[in-house]
């Protein structure tokens, strides 16, 4: 039998001819234990099977991210914003990475030219 999937079942039946024992879509031989098979095109069962088994997007993982965006935003910014020195803080230590990542860089392409030139 061939499985349901939108993989398997994409294949032309001519795939399939060698193999007389293969029953199923896309094939015209029905399999003994099957009544009707659907089309793979308006299999309706297919959606509500996917929906039925995917649990991880619910209500609550939509909830969650929301409410963490905004405790995690507003828990940074919100900071920022009402407290001076933090502020002050927080945008000197990114100039001063800034100016740290710019020294290494400028480092590493001085020793490389050194290099190359020797």
């Amino acid at each position: 039998k061939i499985p349901l999937g939108t993989q398997l079942q994409s294949f032309n039946a001519s795939v399939y001819a060698g193999n007389l024992e293969l029953c199923g879509l896309p094939l015209a031989n029905k399999c003994p234990d099957e009544e009707s098979t659907p089309s793979p095109g308006t299999d309706d069962d297919s959606d509500t099977l996917e929906d039925e088994n995917d649990q991880f997007i619910t209500l609550g993982f939509y909830l969650s991210s929301i409410l963490g965006f905004f405790v995690g935003f507003w828990g940074v910014c919100g900071t920022l914003m009402l407290n001076r020195s933090w502020r002050y803080g927080f945008f000197n230590f990114l100039t001063s990475m800034k100016d740290w990542v710019y020294v290494i860089w400028a480092v590493n392409i001085a020793k490389l030219l050194r290099k190359f030139r020797n």
